[in-house]
């Protein structure tokens, strides 16, 4: 029998990788005046946000300006875009309504620094839902690691028999699976490519909260 169900945020809960994308990797330049470096997506991969905004003032050679002020510039228009841009996955609501009722308590792990998902959380009327928020700054891991998984786990005393995570992310769903935590991944367009590896290593693959193949997990 499960504990936790552990939800990722982006494009896992809400459809917002479109405008991450943007945040980053168009305004965050423009703002700076600098331009764009191509290189950065792919150095980008597996780093931190923290990180990531580090090799950005890097790359582009900015004077004076520290990580957080990059950190800081993104959630800010990441606020706005959460607050009236950016819509939940389809079935959403209903699925944590009907894990809560069951009893199950419901864990938010990303990426995303923790005052940004409160305040996303709450715009959407989910912030009485999650019973535990934890993000990389919160663990000092990348979300990707399975360090991050393992401080999860440390931080809920649970073995990774009593979690089930959904998540979109290969690099998040193949450190879980390393734990043998049990998965569900959702698909988009922009992990398609990957649609094949995240089967491998999940036990349901999903569209949105609609699909009538998660009647298959057991957990509702």
């Amino acid at each position: 029998m499960k504990k936790y169900i552990l939800f990722d945020f982006d494009n896992t809960l809400v459809d917002s990788l479109t405008l991450w994308y943007k945040v980053m990797h168009k305004e965050a330049f423009k703002y700076w005046n600098v331009k764009f470096v191509k290189d950065i997506l792919t150095l980008r991969k597996g780093l931190s946000n923290h990180e990531i905004a580090q090799l950005f003032i890097d790359l582009t050679k900015l004077q004076d300006v520290q990580a957080q002020e990059v950190v800081d510039f993104w959630n800010n228009r990441m606020e706005y875009y959460y607050t009236h841009k950016i819509k939940l996955i389809k079935g959403v609501r209903e699925l944590l309504n009907n894990l809560k009722a069951k009893g199950y308590s419901l864990v938010l792990v990303s990426a995303t620094s923790k005052y940004l998902l409160e305040i996303a959380l709450k715009h959407y009327g989910l912030d009485m839902h999650f019973d535990h928020i934890y993000t990389e700054e919160s663990l000092a891991q990348p979300k990707r690691s399975v360090q991050f998984y393992e401080e999860c786990l440390k931080q809920l005393k649970c073995q990774a028999s009593d979690i089930f995570l959904f998540e979109d992310s290969f690099a998040s769903l193949t450190s879980a699976h390393s734990l043998n935590i049990e998965s569900c991944g959702i698909v988009h367009k922009y992990n398609k490519k990957n649609a094949d590896k995240i089967k491998s290593i999940t036990t349901l693959t999903i569209k949105d909260y609609t699909d009538k193949k998660l009647a298959n997990l057991n957990l509702l």
